[in-house]
This record gives structure tokens, C-alpha cells and sequence, in this order.
């Protein structure tokens, strides 16, 4: 599983804050006002991510209408005799109009709704140097490749270089100074374009040709504020970078770039810029595209920026190879598609890699993460009294369940996934409606509740407070129809199958209770596994438990047998643990309290997740992210990543890479 933020970064992201400064007049007297109307016609339940996502979409749907019609820029020079028709500019320019729109929204969607966050703002900017590279390579199509009136596919690679550092250098920008100072040309160029087309759609483009000198006086304007902004930040002393070597790191690696694709398409041995030259602009943009990100990141985190961009690398090799073996035009076309395709791979592997990697950092220690049966939401709760709701694929928070006055140390979510039920240290346990929030009722106690689980069939569910397990109607959530006082300390309790509980004791034993009686049913316990029930779950289709102790180990329980099947012995104490859905691994994290890590002095480094296979009881994987503990552990549904929240107030989706499902599958 590659790591694509380190924790240096996930801490920065921690303490960031949005800073930003819009000055241009088209955007502070037209655009905003109209998109402060537009978002108030948006229901609050659409999240902020789906409206950048759309906007990307509509900008990629008018890229590809030009790329069916023109992709040779040859369909508007006046040699051309196939012209391209005037519903595509019509429906191009409303495609743009839409982008820009729900682009200009989303951020004002967040803050409406409660919902703004770092990962959401790396999406939005990372999505717009996307759209630019869409943008900047359509617009060669307004001119075409006319000889009198027009400029080379060369000269106007450089015109994209010049549009396209001007978005970069924006954050250039905000890497030195810490913040935006939002970039006049993209809402010019989206404007700009929407208009154009229109009128082109009705007049035809000969007016046009002499624009391009215009616009490059607009952009190097642009580009000289981002300088002055940068030079009074010095003169002001609000700079953040540290030393000239790290403001300037962020630009070799756009210097770099250029320089390898100006060595490209000049030492190409079949003239690829004259041949393809919407694919060179393409490969051009995407890799800026993923130093911009980079860069973002790194702004945003307030870490050092990376020197070198991987996907520049590759692309050198490429053009390398291609010019010392003089390949023949075929190759070098096979070849350099190729390398499209790669590169966008990689770029957009990275992209959903960051957004799919961190759901969550927080100031205090997470206690529970829980997904629902479909996988696709995610439940955190901390040391704070707002449980949390995610979108586990994207990252998106969705809102808090409010009402509680004390940390909520667990959660359960009924198989429908309509309700949360929620157990907290302020003596109350309540019952929410998951859809819109609405607190639909509370159990209030004499003592702190510590657990809480529902039935298989959602009727009852059962709250542990101070080793008395209660057992409630969720039709009437008054009274308890059934209390069971076993005379121990219980540290875990949870439903089991059919009509039984299962509960860990204090002392290392595992018991399966009648629901009813509350006689024993079964009990599991071995030599080893002796000290205080850290962990107690079940797997998602009810076969095994497995239980983690404090004594430095874990147990693999057969739920029909209710015999161990494996006992895992670690080097820490056992802080929680769980069942993949698909294959016969488990999860077990192992850590110490916080003041026993300060006493003991053990590296956190230490406290990691790390993959067994329950059959051989051997180690298969490990990882290691978390700044202390890790206090829960929960494999998604469909056995295609897990979730894990820290001490260190960081809540991580991992991803299953390819190599690992490969190995899952095959045992």
C-alpha cells in the first residue's frame, strides 16, 4: 500500500486554515454574486465534492467534443474544408458555463453546510489545474493551425506554458506566503471561453485571430502580481518558507518540466509536436498538473516542497529513448501514446490515493471508527461529543450527530443503516436518525455507558454500564426490559448469533451468553490469553470473534463451536483487532496507554497495524502511519481496504493495492 501523505504532512493538515484573496473585479462584481444566488437553489445534502466532481465533468465532455471534431486543430484554418459545426461551440459553451459554475459554488456548498475541509480544498484546486490544461488546449482550436493568421503548434505549446504558470505560480505562491491570492486568469479564461464560443457559434472566428497576443499580455500581468505579492511578503516578514532554497524548490520542478518537454518535441525525431500536438499539450498538462498538486500539498501542510516530479522523469526517459534510437513514426506514435495513457494513470492514482487516504485529522484521540453494512459510509467517534459521518469512498464529512456533553467511546449502526446508536461518557446513551441527524432519543443512566450494540434484527440493543449489561426495545428506549448483573468486571459485550451475547470478562475469559437466561452457554479461554478484553467483534457474516488482551495477545473464535481456532501472540498489549470479510486475515493492533508510552519510553513506531493469516498464524503485512496507538480497527465490507483511527487523532482509509488482493485471493 503506497503512502501517498506522510504523517508530517497529515499533522499540517491538522493545523490548517483556508487564506485566500480574490481581487479580480470579474469575480469580487459578477461571478460571486451570481454563484452566492446559484448555491442557495443546492440542497444542503449535496456534498461539496460532488459538485466539483461535476464540474470537472462538464469541462472534460467540451474537451472531448473537440477532440472527436478537431484533433488536429486543422478544422478552423481557412484551407480546411470540413468546418466544425455550430451546436458543438453552443453545447461546448454551456458545458464551460456549468464547470465554472459548479466550480464557483462548491467551496460556498462547504461553508454552507458545515463541511469544509483540507481534503476537500485539494480536491477543488487539483481539479482545477485539470480543467485549465482542458481550457488552454481548446483554445488553439478558436485559431486552428492557419499559416497567415495563426501561430506553430510549438509557439503555442510555449502560449499553454505561459497560461498554465500562471495557475502555478498562484500556489507557488501561497507556498511561500501561506496564502491564495486567487489568480485573475482563470476566471478570465473561463469567461472568456464561454463567450467566445458562443459568439463563434453564430459569427464564425476570423475576428479572432489576432487575440492571442492580448491574452499572453493579460497572463504575464498576472504572473508580475504573483511576483510583487511574493516580493512584499518578503519586505513584511509574513513569509512561512524558512530560507530562499525552499521558495524556490517548488519552481525547479515546473523548470524542469518545461525544459524536458521543449527538448522533446524539438529533438523528436519524427516531429512529434507538428503530428500530435494535442497530445504533447495533454502529456504537458497533466504532469504540471500533478506538480501543481504536489506543490498544494506541500502548501497546505507547510512541509518542504519536492525537488523532483516522478512523472517528469519517466517522460525524459521516454524522449530518450525515442531520440538516440530514432524510431520511425509509427513507434513514436504507439510510443507516445503509451505514455499518455501512463501518465495519466499514475497522475490519477495519485490524486484518488490522497482523497481515498485521509478522512480525518482531530485534535483528540479517536475512539471508534465503524462502517455500515454497504461500505459506503464511514462512522468516527473521539474523545470530543460529535460523532462523525463520512462518505468512506471519497472522504467527504457529511455532518456530526449532536447532543451529547461527554466523549462517545462507541458506536453501532443497524443493518439498514438508518439508525446510530451512540454510547457516551456523559451518562446518556441515544439513538439518531443517520439520514438527517435528528436525535430520536436518549437513554440516560446513573454511570457512564461504555458499550453499546445492536441486535441482528435492530429491535433490541444492548448498553454495558458499570458491568451490567442492559437490554432495551429501540420501539420504546424508556426502561430496560432486562438487566444481566454477572458479579464481574465485563470489558466487552456484543450480540452474538441467534439468541446469545458474548462477553469478554476481566481475567481473559470469553463467554457465550443466553440473551434470556443469562446462563453461560459456552466460555473460551487459554493460558496465554489472561488479562483485561481490550477488543471483542465479530466478523461481518457472524462465523468467527476475535479477542484482543491486554496479557499481549489475541484470540480467533469459532462463533458456532465457539472454540479458538488461532491465538496470536505480539510484543504490546492488543488495542483492538478485526476479521477481513473475504479472506482469512486479520487485523491486530498492538500500543499502551498514553502515560505508560511517556513511562516506558517505547518508539511509536511500535504501534502499527499489522495483517496475520489466521491459518498460519504468520505476519503478512504491516503498517505503520499512526503517531501512537491505534485505538479501533475495522476492515470495509467488501474487503478492499480498512479503517483506522490513533491516539493521534487521525483517522486513515488504506487501500488494498493490487499485489495484496492478488495474495488474498489466492489463499
Amino acid at each position: 500500500m503506497k503512502k501517498y501523505l506522510n504523517k508530517d504532512i497529515l499533522l499540517g493538515f491538522e493545523k490548517y486554515k483556508y487564506s485566500s484573496i480574490d481581487t479580480s473585479p470579474i469575480s469580487k462584481y459578477v461571478m460571486h454574486p451570481f454563484w452566492d444566488r446559484v448555491v442557495e437553489y443546492v440542497p444542503k445534502w449535496v456534498a461539496p465534492n460532488i459538485l466539483t466532481l461535476g464540474g470537472f465533468l462538464f469541462a472534460l465532455c467540451s474537451f472531448l467534443l473537440f477532440v472527436y471534431y478537431d484533433d488536429d486543430y486543422n478544422a478552423m484554418s481557412y484551407a480546411s474544408t470540413v468546418k466544425i459545426p455550430p451546436f458543438v461551440w453552443i453545447l461546448s459553451s454551456i458545458f464551460i458555463f456549468l464547470s465554472h459554475t459548479l466550480d464557483g459554488i462548491d467551496g460556498k456548498q462547504a461553508r454552507r453546510t458545515n463541511t469544509s475541509s483540507p481534503i476537500g480544498e485539494l480536491l477543488d484546486h487539483g481539479i482545477d489545474s485539470l480543467v485549465m490544461i482542458f481550457i488552454v488546449s481548446n483554445f488553439y482550436t478558436i485559431f486552428g493551425r492557419d499559416p497567415t493568421y495563426s501561430i506553430s503548434p510549438f509557439f503555442f505549446l510555449v502560449f499553454t506554458m505561459i497560461i498554465s504558470t500562471s495557475f502555478c505560480l498562484s500556489h507557488v505562491e501561497k507556498y511561500i506566503t501561506g496564502v491564495l491570492y486567487l489568480p485573475w486568469t482563470y476566471d478570465l479564461s473561463m469567461v472568456f471561453t464561454t463567450v467566445m464560443y458562443l459568439i463563434i457559434a453564430i459569427f464564425g472566428n476570423e475576428f479572432l485571430h489576432n487575440y492571442v497576443l492580448k491574452e499572453s499580455i493579460i497572463i504575464c500581468y498576472s504572473t508580475a502580481v504573483t511576483l510583487y505579492n511574493i516580493y512584499s511578503s518578503y519586505i513584511n516578514k509574513t513569509i512561512i518558507s524558512k530560507s530562499l532554497i525552499d521558495s524556490i524548490r517548488p519552481i525547479i520542478p515546473i523548470i524542469t518540466h518545461y525544459t524536458v518537454v521543449i527538448l522533446w518535441v524539438l529533438y523528436s525525431p519524427n516531429n512529434i509536436i507538428e503530428k500530435k500536438p494535442r497530445l504533447v499539450y495533454l502529456v504537458t498538462g497533466i504532469i504540471l498538473s500533478n506538480i501543481t498538486i504536489h506543490i498544494i500539498v506541500s502548501g497546505m501542510s507547510k512541509t518542504i516542497a519536492p525537488i523532483f516530479n516522478e512523472l517528469t522523469i519517466f517522460l525524459s526517459c521516454v524522449a530518450a529513448f525515442c531520440t538516440l534510437f530514432k524510431v520511425n513514426f509509427a513507434s513514436e506514435i504507439i510510443i507516445s501514446y503509451a505514455t499518455l495513457y501512463i501518465i495519466i494513470y499514475y497522475h490519477f492514482k495519485y490524486v484518488v490515493g490522497i482523497h481515498t487516504y485521509v478522512l480525518k485529522a482531530s485534535e483528540r484521540p479517536i475512539l471508534k471508527v465503524l462502517f455500515n453494512n454497504d461500505g459506503d459510509l464511514l462512522f468516527t467517534s473521539a474523545k470530543d461529543k460529535f460523532p462523525t459521518l463520512w462518505r468512506s469512498y471519497n472522504g467527504e464529512k457529511l455532518g456530526t450527530f449532536n447532543g451529547h456533553n461527554g466523549a462517545v467511546g462507541d458506536l453501532s449502526v443497524d443493518y439498514t443503516s438508518t439508525r446510530l446508536l451512540t454510547a457516551a461518557m456523559d451518562y446518556n446513551a441515544r439513538l439518531f436518525d443517520v439520514e438527517t441527524g435528528k436525535l430520536l432519543n436518549t437513554i440516560l443512566a446513573k454511570y457512564r455507558v461504555d458499550q453499546c450494540d445492536f441486535s441482528y434484527t435492530a429491535q433490541n440493543f444492548i448498553l454495558l454500564i458499570k458491568d451490567k449489561i442492559e437490554i432495551y426495545d429501540t420501539r420504546v428506549c424508556g426502561n430496560s426490559i432486562q438487566t444481566h448483573d454477572f458479579g464481574q468486571i465485563i470489558d466487552k459485550v456484543m450480540y452474538g448469533n441467534l439468541d446469545s451475547l458474548v462477553v469478554g470478562f476481566s481475567g481473559g475469559d470469553v463467554k457465550e451468553i443466553n440473551v434470556s437466561s443469562g446462563k453461560t452457554i459456552n466460555s473460551c479461554s487459554t493460558n496465554q490469553h489472561n488479562g483485561k478484553i481490550s477488543v471483542l467483534k465479530k466478523s461481518y457474516d457472524q462465523e468467527f470473534y476475535i479477542s484482543g488482551s491486554a496479557s499481549k495477545s489475541a484470540l480467533l473464535i469459532d462463533a458456532n463451536s465457539f472454540q479458538p481456532l488461532t491465538e496470536f501472540n505480539t510484543e504490546l498489549p492488543v488495542t483492538t483487532a478485526c476479521i477481513s470479510p473475504t479472506s482469512h486475515h486479520v487485523i491486530i493492533c498492538c500500543g499502551e496507554e498514553a502515560i505508560k508510552v511517556t513511562t516506558s519510553g517505547k518508539s511509536t513506531e511500535q504501534f502499527g497495524a499489522t495483517i496475520y493469516d489466521s491459518i498460519y498464524n504468520q505476519p503478512i503485512a504491516s503498517i505503520r502511519e499512526h503517531i501512537g496507538a491505534i485505538n479501533s480497527v475495522e476492515y470495509s465490507p467488501d474487503g478492499l481496504g480498512f479503517a483506522t483511527g490513533g491516539e493521534d487523532g487521525i483517522v486513515f482509509y488504506h487501500k488494498f493495492d493490487s499485489d495484496y488482493l492478488r495474495i488474498a485471493e489466492e489463499n
